[in-house]
C-alpha cells in the first residue's frame, strides 16, 4: 500500500511538467530531462537538485542579464550552487545542457526543462 501512495504522490508532483514536452522542439536523438522544484534529478548520470523557482535576475552567456523565472541548481559532484533560465546552458560530466523552460504556476511545485546540446560537427 505504501508503494502505491509513493507512487501517486510521485505522479502528482510532476502533472505541472507533463504539457511542457509539447513546446519542445522535436528532432531524432534529443535528450530531454525534467526535474521538478524540490527533487533531485540527472543529468549526463549527474544527480542534480532543484528549488527555488522564482521570477529573478539571471545571466546568459556574454554577459546577457535576463529577468523571467529562474531555479537554483545544486550539481552534486562538486557541490556548487547556479542560478539558471530559460537559455542557460550548463555543463555536467561533459555534457552541455540548455534549459528550455523554467515553468512554475502559483504554489504548486514548478519545473525545469533541460535539453542536451548536441554540437554539429
Amino acid at each position: 500500500m505504501k508503494a502505491i501512495i509513493v507512487v501517486a504522490l510521485a505522479l502528482i508532483s510532476s502533472l505541472s511538467c507533463i504539457s511542457i514536452n509539447s513546446e519542445l522542439k522535436s528532432f531524432p536523438g534529443d535528450n530531454v530531462e525534467e526535474i521538478t522544484e524540490n527533487t533531485v534529478g540527472e543529468l549526463n548520470g549527474v544527480r542534480v537538485g532543484v528549488s527555488n523557482i522564482l521570477e529573478d535576475t539571471y545571466f546568459l552567456p556574454y554577459n546577457r542579464q535576463l529577468t523571467g523565472m529562474t531555479a537554483q541548481l545544486f550539481v552534486f559532484t562538486d557541490n556548487t550552487d547556479v542560478t539558471v533560465g530559460k537559455g542557460s546552458v550548463i555543463t555536467i560530466n561533459k555534457s552541455q545542457w540548455e534549459v528550455v523552460k523554467v515553468e512554475k504556476e502559483g504554489n504548486e511545485l514548478g519545473c525545469v526543462t533541460f535539453q542536451r546540446v548536441i554540437n554539429k560537427e
